[in-house]
């Protein structure tokens, strides 16, 4: 006699089982894939923003060195001060005034 608390299910139980492993198996492929398509998309974004900041470094570097040249031209032409403040002008306590910061921004030029 069949005395199991529970009817005995062969073939349906089985095929259940066996789809439902194979629907977990799909899903962590296509989970897999989505990860890796999405990996895939940070790393050109970060190879895209490495480009970006080697640019901007060039960038820099040649600004730097039109300053410096800019700055050679200026002493060459007898400005003795090629900062954006006058010497004369500081910062701090008792530094300057209000008819100082007027001179901000006016080169100096040496006597000849």
């Amino acid at each position: 006699g069949n005395n199991h608390p529970c009817p005995r299910r062969s073939t349906p139980l089985l095929a259940h089982s066996t789809m439902a492993a194979a629907a977990v198996v799909a899903a962590a492929a296509s989970a897999d894939r989505a990860h890796d398509a999405a990996a895939g998309g940070l790393q050109a974004r970060l190879e895209a923003k490495q480009r970006e900041a080697e640019e901007l470094k060039a960038k820099i570097q040649q600004r730097r060195l039109l300053t410096q040249s800019l700055k050679v031209q200026l002493q060459s032409a007898g400005v003795a001060e090629t900062g954006f403040v006058p010497g004369h002008i500081s910062s701090g306590a008792g530094g300057g005034g209000a008819g100082a910061a007027s001179d901000a921004g006016h080169a100096v030029r040496r006597g000849r």
